[in-house]
């Protein structure tokens, strides 16, 4: 699982704009 978060800068100010949340899956092959 992976979190990520953006914030934006002004005047020494932060201010969180946008998130992002991602999960990667991996099946191995059956033979």
């Amino acid at each position: 699982v992976c979190d990520g978060r953006a914030y934006a800068v002004q005047d020494g100010i932060e201010t969180l704009v946008a998130t992002m949340s991602g999960t990667l899956m991996a099946l191995q092959r059956r033979e």
